[in-house]
């Protein structure tokens, strides 16, 4: 059975990325997650990969949604914790 866990408002600056990514981080030592940055900021993606969100340019969770399908897009962070990747072009996705 899967759980969903989403951190959302919309002031800026007040933990959300912070948050999600060490909650993600501790259930992943007792539970598979999966991370899905819906940030065009990519500060997830920085923060649990700790590398550039242009590294990941074409295969981030902007493609995933195009295409509908997530597989291909989805990067491991640790055997437990893996994450769709969101760089700056998430901003143009319209649906």
């Amino acid at each position: 059975m899967a759980i969903t866990v989403t951190f959302s408002i919309q002031k800026g600056g007040c933990a959300k990325t912070t948050t999600a990514g060490i909650v993600s981080y501790i259930l992943s030592q007792q539970h598979r997650v999966l991370a899905c940055d819906l940030d065009s900021q990519g500060n997830l993606t920085e923060l649990l990969m700790q590398t550039d969100i242009y590294d990941f340019h074409g295969r981030t969770i902007l493609e995933a949604m195009q295409e509908r399908n997530a597989a291909p897009y989805i990067h491991k962070v640790t055997d437990t914790l893996h994450l769709l990747t969101a760089d700056d072009l998430l901003a143009t996705f319209s649906s």
